[in-house]
């Protein structure tokens, strides 16, 4: 198989897969690959940019210094936000995650306590969530 052929063949599977959400099984019947190429085959199309997926959200994390620090100080949830695009917005992007993040963490808890500087962090967390506590 030539680099085009496999190239092609790169973005097809990737096509199946991302954009008609084909399980992998179909895929695997499709193309008469196993499963382990399936799931190679759709990392390295993300790896040589044939893929590129895009997540929008009200911030950007640093990954990288995330997994460093995380590693480094044996940290198991540690986030890093960068700095927002506008400046005036970082009380508002940082709040909205800690909230989100809090909210995840207390999901299942019966009995949270919590504070948070001058601000209250339940007033960033949505009704449904926040009716149980004060």
């Amino acid at each position: 198989m030539t680099d085009k052929e496999h190239t092609l063949l790169l973005a097809s599977i990737a096509q199946d897969f991302y954009l008609s959400k084909l399980p992998i099984s179909d895929i695997m019947k499709k193309y008469d690959l196993s499963r382990y190429l399936i799931t190679k085959y759709l990392d390295e199309a993300l790896a040589r940019g044939i893929v590129d997926i895009n997540i929008h959200t009200d911030y950007a994390r640093n990954a990288k210094l995330e997994k460093q620090l995380s590693q480094a100080l044996n940290i198991k949830h540690l986030y890093i936000l960068r700095e927002p695009v506008n400046p005036s917005k970082r009380q508002g992007v940082l709040t909205s995650f800690a909230a989100h993040q809090v909210q995840a963490a207390i999901a299942q808890s019966h009995v949270v306590g919590l504070s948070w500087g001058k601000r209250s962090l339940l007033s960033w967390m949505p009704l449904a969530a926040r009716k149980p506590m004060t």
